[in-house]
């Protein structure tokens, strides 16, 4: 199995990319809008290749390409967080774009999405997905996955330490493959992970009444 380098949509969706990051052309004259506007709504969903959906996002701070992300109820997105993670208040996704033209990271200028800056974040995919991490020891398949407690964004195998807190597991990531952390410059690298965990849309909740008589 290898890394994604080519994400598509298999929706009918017009002018859908990916794999790029979209630089808002005017993000300093709110309320009024962007010229030109983004292409698509915040928070349009895709269906891709490898079993992944998409969510258009606008980066609140900058995002580093390949970094966990946390996406609020305005489909804002910066890098993840212990304490992002434990409110409950946000959702993990991963930023995907991919490397072009020379760039080590992502399409932006030096591998970032930066403040107000459109992509489509990843929410799901069947394998093949690319993710940082922060790790020494070997990943094993199926491992456990935490946000990183000393660098925000990236996962690792350990809920943490006194010194490097890490929590808030990512349910429904998980590393397909096997990874050497010990070959991991500076503990820290890359893995490919699959992803069932995803944002749910909208559901009506029937509540039933109360029996006669009770409180």
């Amino acid at each position: 199995m290898t890394i994604n380098t080519n994400w598509y949509t298999m929706d009918n969706k017009v002018g859908v990319d990916l794999n790029n990051v979209i630089t808002s052309v005017d993000s300093t004259t709110a309320p009024n809008p962007d010229v030109p506007a983004a292409p698509h709504n915040l928070g349009d969903r895709v269906q891709g290749n490898d079993g992944s959906e998409w969510l258009f996002v606008r980066a609140s701070a900058t995002v580093s390409a390949f970094n966990v992300i946390a996406v609020n109820s305005n489909f804002r997105a910066i890098n993840m967080t212990t304490a992002l993670m434990a409110s409950n208040l946000y959702h993990p996704a991963i930023a995907q774009f991919q490397p072009r033209g020379g760039v080590t990271y992502g399409n932006a200028s030096g591998g970032v999405a930066n403040t107000d800056d459109f992509f489509w974040a990843l929410v799901k995919c069947a394998q093949n997905a690319r993710v940082n991490i922060a790790v020494s020891a070997t990943v094993a398949p199926g491992a456990a996955l935490y946000i990183s407690g000393a660098s925000p964004g990236h996962v690792t195998t350990s809920a943490g330490t006194s010194a490097a807190p890490g929590g808030g597991r990512i349910n429904g990531m998980f590393p397909v493959a096997s990874v050497d952390g010990t070959s991991i410059t500076a503990g820290v690298g890359s893995v490919e992970v699959g992803m069932f965990s995803y944002i749910l849309p909208g559901v009506l909740v029937s509540v039933l009444p109360l029996t006669p008589g009770t409180t």
